[in-house]
């Protein structure tokens, strides 16, 4: 499940949710993003109902249309230019988060794929961001 927005957990609340979804801690704060490298734009784009593409959901820059093919051009690597990632759509596809290896077929539903055989996923708190680990 994913924090509530604009909400700040206390460590004991976090504990609580943690117990019903082991991998609540990628949302309780937000990413920082600036300069990283960042799948969307290259692999991952935003369209919305008329055709238009961005790199992102919360990156206002069209790189062109759907429709009729101009985003094409625009598609490659390229750093985060917003200086933090809050959201699950967004955060998920930074490179430096391995979060592609926690929800592997199911990276936008937030679904996670099974842990190594005697493994299980939680999160591994640093200073920010939130790396996943496996336990056993």
């Amino acid at each position: 499940m994913n924090a509530a927005e604009g909400h700040t957990y206390t460590d004991t609340e976090a504990a609580e949710w943690t117990t019903l979804d082991p991998l609540f801690g990628y949302s309780r704060h937000p990413h920082r993003s600036a300069g990283l490298p960042c799948r969307t734009g290259a692999s991952v784009v935003s369209v919305d109902g008329d055709g238009t593409v961005r790199r992102c959901h919360f990156v206002p820059t069209e790189l062109g249309n759907l429709y009729d093919g101009s985003y094409r051009a625009a598609l490659r690597p390229r750093p985060c230019p917003l200086a933090v990632c809050d959201c699950h759509i967004g955060y998920v596809h930074l490179e430096s988060l391995p979060l592609y290896d926690v929800f592997a077929g199911g990276v936008l539903e937030r679904v996670p794929a099974p842990p190594p055989p005697g493994a299980s996923w939680s999160v591994g708190h640093t200073v920010s961001p939130s790396i996943p680990v496996w336990s056993r």
